[in-house]
Order: structure tokens, then C-alpha cells, then sequence
């Protein structure tokens, strides 16, 4: 008896965020640092983008690279945060990716923003994924609550938002 051929995966799972259990699309840290979780380095063009163990420590490195500019770079704004995390120096479309951040979490531009809130941050995090072109894929909700629960020292959410 034949057995049927298992389905393809779809074809988002290629992509280097869920490849790499990174869906910032974080690039590595200076020499000899490693985020928390980091098991590896993806030398693509852009890079050397980080690897990460699970796609918790994934989310936990985006939580925390965001809650490092705000508490250490003074960036309290989208439009701050994203001028530090996607510069035009490095290619990047900043204009569009603040535009499409603020319209993901609907914040003005210049308006505060507070990642240490667990809402705010989920839906930045959120923002930035969609931002770094995994629009397709379809990360799973749980550990994006997990990673940024870590991030923001919280044992446990009552629920993920809808």
C-alpha cells in the first residue's frame, strides 16, 4: 500500500526570521557578545543576523533590544525607536517602517510609547516582525507572549490578546 507524500511545508517557514527563530531579524551583537539564547550566526547579505534557540528567545531579544533603547537610549518615541533599530544607513525604508509600526499599535509618530506595558510591547514586537518582511508568517502567539513575559520579568499572562 502506498502511503500519501506528507504536504510540502508552506513556503514561509524558508524565510530567515522563522529559520532563525528570530523574528526581528536581529543582527548579532558586537564581537564576543551573544543575545540570551543565541546558538548561532546567520551570515546573509545584511548581517550577520543572530540565532536564536526557540522562537521565545527570539521575541525575549526584540523585547529587549526595545527596552533597551527606551531605558538606555532615551528613544520614547516609534519613530525614535525605529530611527535606532531600522536606520536609513543601513538601507532601510525608516519613513515606511514608522509609518507601518504607528499604524499596526496606532500611536502617532512622536507620541509616547511605553514598552515596559505588556500590550504596547506585544503589539510593537508584533510590528516590527510584520516590518522585517515575515508578513506571511504565522508566528505562533503563545511564544510571543512567553518571550516577552521574559523580557519584562513576568511570570505569567492571563491571556494573549486577540
Amino acid at each position: 500500500m502506498n502511503t500519501p507524500a506528507a504536504a510540502p511545508p508552506p513556503a514561509w517557514t524558508l524565510e530567515r526570521p522563522w529559520r532563525n527563530n528570530n523574528p526581528g531579524d536581529l543582527r548579532c551583537l558586537a564581537a564576543g557578545q551573544k543575545w540570551n539564547g543565541q546558538t548561532g550566526i546567520d551570515n546573509a547579505p545584511g548581517g550577520p543576523f543572530a540565532i536564536f534557540d526557540s522562537r521565545t528567545m527570539g521575541w525575549r531579544a526584540l523585547a529587549v533590544c526595545l527596552l533597551t533603547y527606551f531605558e538606555k537610549d532615551g528613544c520614547y518615541t516609534v519613530e525614535r525607536i525605529i530611527d535606532r533599530y531600522a536606520p536609513p544607513g543601513d538601507n532601510n525604508n525608516t519613513p515606511g517602517y514608522v509609518a507601518l509600526v504607528c499604524g499596526q499599535i496606532g500611536v502617532q509618530p512622536n507620541g509616547p510609547v511605553n514598552p515596559h506595558s505588556p500590550p504596547t510591547m506585544l503589539a510593537m514586537v508584533g510590528a516590527i516582525a510584520l516590518a522585517e518582511g515575515s508578513a506571511r508568517i504565522q508566528w505562533p502567539a503563545a511564544e510571543k507572549l512567553a518571550g516577552i513575559q521574559l523580557a519584562l520579568g513576568i511570570a505569567q499572562a492571563t491571556k494573549v490578546p486577540t
